[in-house]
């Protein structure tokens, strides 16, 4: 073994003995506590300290790797100075005077949802100043909203005090009809439903007939039972759907299968429908979505999300804490046209949570869509699109969105013997588009499809795997690539006057049955870093630039198994990898080449799971083989490879 595989173990084992000296709270105690007291971030289990579930244990300190600028992404990895970490990402994060609350920069002295701190929402009618949340002159605040305490008869003088019958209040004192004094009830303050969260009131309802596409687009009839969704008509969901991971249950406005849409959105009185919910919302609003079944048999949209926020304050609509809400269109029969599950043209939306399936194809050459974006500065997180006869999660146009920690699987339309079957796809004119943390596998034609797409795109810490077959068979069905990161076609007058130059970073891609990484005739540059191929079918990267000037940038890329190294290169800039000689590779550079547990649940913060396939043994000649290309790496140089090496 080398030289610097020993001085690595030798740091390691100085680095145990030192944590295990300075944590003595980490050694088990009798009687199944721990003495001392866990530090801030663990937990005591069977008389041991353990980090939390949504948190890391690096060296001796429990760490969340979404968010801490010196472990970032992983134990180790530091943001350069100057930068932070967000997400797992680093960043220059935000401007002088804002606080990073999720994702958006916001200003915590006087934004209504994040009023002092991220997380403390100001009730309604209330505002904030100077951080601190305050009723209008004359109201005071009762439970969610704000109360004029001496004219509300929910209210009459305190906070749940309510005038009887007929009464009214005046004064703060509940009077009959005739002016004497009434009676009063005390009952939970704001139960009455009379006026919702958001100052909205419930009794408008949106139009849900069959075939509505409107505010909601509640397509069809919303079906009873209140299964999790784990399986649905169109096929099981597979073991490695996106699931809620965390989440909540206080919500300004919630959904179920068994609401109504005459209700007033309150968790005892939900809505019917995703619609109905979108029109009570306001910016900064979260609309919590129960678990069930939500069956559609006409029309052509399931959802379609129209309403905006702000970019300071996203509409959230996010999945019940622990519950999965399920859209099945599978029910649409000879639809009248193209049918989408969720169509977003809305800007500054959230969605998270959620399970897309069965949708329908109309016919060959009119593709249908899972998951269609529209908007700007949109995220999706944690969706799980599978079993469609459709493309899964695509933006058509629209900039700055962000798809985080999504699957999309098992989709396939059968009418064009699975050429539209992408996973994921990026086709618009706005740039800044990031596809982060994603699967894309067991798709009928590529797992990620960049085609046609003017504005500059970026996937990065995605996977790819087993596309280009009819799902579960090996019967071929369309291309085949795991990344198709690219191209205009053939004919040069249809090139945008300003050729993308598209990302590929930290991604991997194996036993997809054409490419691994494909430029896909890529009239330009496009740039393919810290990449892991592994036994594609007919090449691992092939850069094919046959029309314009490739001119490709390849960094710190491993190929190895079946698919060679480089194909059809003519012009690249490629250096530092598997393929540039001085590196011999074998199944022992690996701690293993088994994918076993990459279709598995994902971890508590929703990232992709923790697995050893193709992370590289230590020892390997791949480890600080790479060249410094602007990502966090531990060690003397980078890794080569999508997993930098603890």
């Amino acid at each position: 073994m080398s030289f610097r595989y020993w001085s690595w173990l030798l740091v390691a084992l100085v680095a145990i003995a030192v944590a295990c000296s300075d944590s003595p709270n980490r050694a088990p105690a009798g009687g199944g506590t721990c003495e001392p007291a866990c530090q801030s971030g663990e937990s005591c289990v069977d008389g041991a300290c353990v980090c939390l579930a949504s948190l890391t244990e690096c060296g001796a300190s429990c760490v969340d790797t979404q968010s801490s600028s010196q472990n970032c992404g992983g134990c180790g990895l530091a943001c350069p100075q100057g930068q932070v970490c967000s997400y797992a990402v680093c960043g220059d994060g935000c401007a002088a005077g804002q606080a990073q609350c999720g994702f958006d920069c916001v200003d915590i002295t006087t934004s209504i949802v994040n009023c002092g701190d991220c997380g403390m929402a100001c009730a309604a009618g209330q505002s904030c100043a100077g951080g601190i949340c305050s009723c209008p002159a004359g109201q005071s605040p009762c439970g969610a909203t704000c109360v004029d305490l001496m004219s509300d008869p929910q209210n009459c003088g305190t906070c749940g005090s309510v005038c009887s019958a007929g009464a009214t209040c005046s004064a703060g004192t509940c009077l009959s009809a005739v002016g004497g004094a009434s009676g009063m009830t005390t009952t939970m303050a704001g139960s009455s439903g009379t006026t919702s969260i958001g100052g909205s009131t419930a009794t408008t309802t949106m139009g849900n007939t069959a075939g509505s596409t409107s505010m909601g687009g509640s397509a069809g009839a919303t079906s009873m039972g209140g299964s999790t969704g784990t399986g649905t008509t169109s096929g099981a969901s597979g073991a490695g759907g996106a699931g809620a991971t965390g989440g909540t249950t206080e919500g300004d406005w919630y959904v179920a299968v068994d609401g109504e849409d005459d209700n007033p959105g309150t968790e005892a009185e939900p809505f019917a429908t995703v619609g109905r919910a979108q029109q009570a919302a306001s910016p900064g609003d979260t609309v919590l979505v129960r678990g069930g079944v939500y069956a559609f048999s006409s029309g052509t949209v399931g959802v379609a999300f129209g309403k905006s926020g702000t970019q300071g304050e996203h509409i959230r609509y996010f999945a019940y804490a622990g519950e999965t809400p399920v859209f099945d269109l599978s029910g649409i029969d000879n639809p009248p046209g193209r049918v989408t599950g969720f169509d977003i043209t809305a800007d500054n939306i959230h969605i998270r949570g959620m399970e897309v399936t069965g949708v329908p194809q109309y016919q060959s050459g009119q593709d249908s869509w899972g998951v269609r974006i529209r908007g700007d500065g949109n995220v999706l997180e944690l969706l799980n699109v599978h079993h469609n006869e459709a493309p899964g999660i695509f933006i058509t146009s629209g900039a700055n969105n962000l798809i985080l920690n999504c699957d999309s699987h098992h989709n396939y339309d059968v009418l064009e013997n699975g050429g539209s079957g992408d996973g994921f796809g990026c086709h618009s004119t706005g740039t800044g588009n990031v596809i982060r943390g994603c699967r894309g596998y067991d798709n009928s034609d590529d797992g990620y499809d960049f085609i046609n797409a003017p504005g500059v795109c970026t996937v990065e810490n995605s996977w790819a795997f087993r596309n280009g077959y009819i799902p579960d068979t090996s019967s071929a069905a369309g291309n085949g690539s795991g990344f198709k990161a690219g191209g205009f076609g053939l004919d040069s007058s249809n090139f945008p006057a300003t050729i993308p130059r598209h990302v590929v970073r930290r991604c991997v891609a194996w036993g997809n049955r054409s490419q691994g990484f494909y430029a896909n005739h890529h009239p330009g540059a496009i740039d393919w870093l810290n990449n892991t191929a592994f036994d594609n079918g007919s090449r691992n990267y092939d850069m094919l630039d046959d029309v314009g000037s490739g001119t490709h940038l390849l960094r710190n890329n491993i190929a190895y198994a079946g698919g060679g190294g480089l194909s059809n290169s003519t012009s690249d800039d490629e250096q530092n990898n598997s393929w540039n000689g001085g590196i011999t590779l074998s199944d022992a550079d690996f701690i293993s080449t088994s994918d076993e547990g990459t279709e598995g649940p994902r971890k508590p913060d929703g990232s992709l799971p923790d697995v050893d396939f193709l992370h590289l043994a230590p020892g390997s000649d791949l480890i600080d083989a790479g060249a410094d290309v602007g990502l966090p790496f531990l060690g003397a140089a980078p890794d080569l490879g999508a997993f930098e090496s603890n």
